[in-house]
C-alpha cells in the first residue's frame, strides 16, 4: 500500500512538474510561482513524507529482524550450551559406566597381579559380571588357586629337604658347622654343641667369632672364602688341638666353600674330623716300636756275640757242620740287628729326634 501510494504520489508529481515546465515555457510567471507553490511543492512534500514514511517502515522490518536475529542467535547458543550439558552429562555418565564395567575390574586384576609378584596367593577377585572381564577374573582366580597348590606342594618339598638336609648333618659322628657369607652361623650339628657347649638355637645368626673364638677355624673358614676352593688339612701334623674336659683331642679341619648358581659366594661349611683315636693309635704304635726295636736289641747283640766266640773256637773248636750254622746264626743277628736300627730310626723320626736329610 505504501508503495503504491508513493508510486502515485511521483506520478502526479511529474505531471505537475511537466505542466510548470510547460507553462514556464509559455513565460506565465504569476501562474508558475502560483502552480509551484500551490500545487508541485504540495506534491512533491507529500511524495517525500511517503518515502519518509517506506523508510520508517524499512527501519522498523530492519529492526524486528535483528531482534528477531538475536534472539535466534540466542535461542541458537541456548540450545548448543543445553546440548553441550546434556553430552557432557552423558559422557559422564557413560565413562563411569566404562569405569564401573572395564576399568574397575581391571584395576583389581593389576592390583591383584602385583600381590602375586609379592607371594600374596591367599587373595581372589570377585566375579560380578560374565562379560570377558568376568571371564578373565575367573581364569585369574584358576590361575591363583593353581599357583597357591604350587607353592604349597613348593613349600612342602622345602621344608622336607631341610628336615633330611638336617637330619643328615646331625647324624653326621663329627662336628660340622654352616655359616653364611658373613660368617653369621645357620646351623651346627650335636657334636658341635657338644664340643663347644652351645646350643644351636641360641647362636643362629651370629658372628663366628662371637661364639667360637678359634683362630683355626676362622682361618680355615676365610681361605676358603677367598679363593671359592676347599680348604683341608690332610696330614696329622696339620691337626688342630682342643682340649676338652681335660682331654686334648685332634681334629683336621676341611672348610667348603657354598657358590649360587651365578658363582656368588652364599655361605660355607667347615668340617672337624676327630682324628684323636688315629693319634692315639699312632703314639702306641711309635711307643710300640721304639720299646720293641730296644727289647730286640739286647738279646740280638748277645746271640752275635755269642756266635762269634763260638766261631772263634774261645770254647771250643767247632766241627765244619756247627760252623756253618753259627755263621748262619751270625748273618741272621746282622741282620736283625739291622732291621732294629731301622726301626729306632723310624721312631726317632716320628717323634721328631732326628730329621731325615737326602
Amino acid at each position: 500500500e505504501t508503495l503504491h501510494r508513493i508510486k502515485r504520489d511521483y506520478s502526479l508529481y511529474l505531471i505537475d512538474f511537466q505542466r510548470l515546465q510547460w507553462m514556464a515555457f509559455r513565460d506565465n510567471s504569476g501562474k508558475v510561482n502560483d502552480f509551484y507553490l500551490n500545487r508541485l511543492l504540495p506534491q512533491f512534500a507529500k511524495t517525500k513524507q511517503a518515502c519518509y514514511g517506506l523508510l520508517n517502515i524499512n527501519q522498523s522490518h530492519m529492526v524486528r529482524a535483528d531482534n528477531r536475529a538475536k534472539s535466534d542467535a540466542q535461542e541458537a547458543i541456548f540450545s548448543t550450551t543445553l546440548v553441550s550439558i546434556l553430552a557432557l552429562l552423558l559422557a559422564l555418565l557413560f565413562g563411569y559406566r566404562i569405569s564401573a564395567v572395564i576399568i574397575t575390574p581391571t584395576l583389581k586384576l593389576t592390583k591383584q597381579a602385583k600381590r602375586i609378584g609379592e607371594g600374596c596367593l591367599d587373595e581372589t577377585i570377585e566375579v560380578e559380571t560374565k562379560d570377558e572381564i568376568g571371564r578373565l577374573a575367573e581364569e585369574f582366580n584358576r590361575m591363583t588357586l593353581r599357583l597357591r597348590e604350587f607353592d604349597k606342594h613348593n613349600i612342602e618339598k622345602l621344608i622336607a629337604e631341610r628336615r633330611r638336609a638336617n637330619a643328615i648333618v646331625r647324624s653326621i659322628p663329627d662336628p660340622l658347622i654352616v655359616v653364611d657369607a658373613d660368617y653369621r652361623i645357620i646351623a651346627i650339628n650335636s657334636s658341635a654343641e657338644k664340643l663347644f657347649a652351645i646350643k644351636e638355637k641360641q647362636v643362629k645368626g651370629i658372628h663366628i667369632l662371637e661364639v667360637i673364638n678359634n683362630e683355626a677355624i676362622f682361618n680355615a673358614l676365610k681361605e676358603s672364602a677367598g679363593t671359592h676352593l676347599p680348604v683341608k688339612a690332610t696330614t696329622m701334623d696339620s691337626a688342630m688341638t682342643l682340649t676338652v674336659n681335660n682331654v686334648i683331642r685332634y681334629y683336621l679341619l676341611e672348610s667348603t666353600p657354598v657358590d649360587d648358581k651365578e658363582g656368588n659366594l652364599i655361605g660355607m661349611v667347615v668340617f672337624m674330623g676327630d682324628v684323636t683315636q688315629l693319634m692315639e693309635i699312632d703314639r702306641i704304635k711309635s711307643d710300640f716300636v721304639s720299646t720293641a726295636s730296644h727289647e730286640f736289641r739286647t738279646p740280638l747283640t748277645s746271640i752275635t756275640l755269642s756266635a762269634g766266640l763260638l766261631l772263634d773256637g774261645t770254647v771250643g773248636i767247632p766241627n765244619e757242620k756247627q760252623a756253618q750254622l753259627l755263621e748262619v746264626i751270625q748273618e741272621d743277628c746282622n741282620r736283625l740287628n739291622n732291621l732294629v736300627s731301622e726301626l729306632l730310626d723310624l721312631s726317632r723320626m716320628e717323634s721328631g729326634k732326628i730329621v731325615m736329610r737326602k
